[in-house]
């Protein structure tokens, strides 16, 4: 009867070890899928940053490409008007001036009044 009783228990003691190893095995994985799970929000957030930067410049590249355009145009379309021409001339001026200065800042220029 005791041999039984004993048996059991020690079979008892040996479940409740191998539960305390697994519930520490399982404390250590989500300790580390809280770090990686910080890590990645971290890598997520570089990319969300990187894609706004890229988005940033092509908008700045596509109003630069637009604003050369229209200068040329402009020019073209007065080109026996002298005094249309300086206008011009004085558009891109400003134009460049703002770019200068926005790259200087690290931002980006104001829309060129038209």
């Amino acid at each position: 009867m005791f041999g039984f009783k004993s048996r059991y228990l020690q079979l008892l003691e040996t479940i409740v070890k191998q539960n305390r190893i697994i519930i520490q095995n399982e404390n250590l994985i989500l300790a580390k899928l809280d770090i990686e799970g910080v890590n990645m929000g971290k890598v997520e957030d570089a990319i969300a940053a990187l894609r706004a930067e890229v988005e940033a410049e092509t908008s700045v590249e596509q109003s630069a490409i637009k604003l050369i355009q229209s200068l040329a145009d402009q020019v073209l379309a007065n080109v026996g008007d002298p005094d249309a021409i300086l206008e011009v001339v004085a558009k891109i001026k400003a134009s460049s001036d703002a770019l200068a200065a926005a790259v200087v800042a690290n931002t980006e220029p104001a829309a060129p009044a038209q």
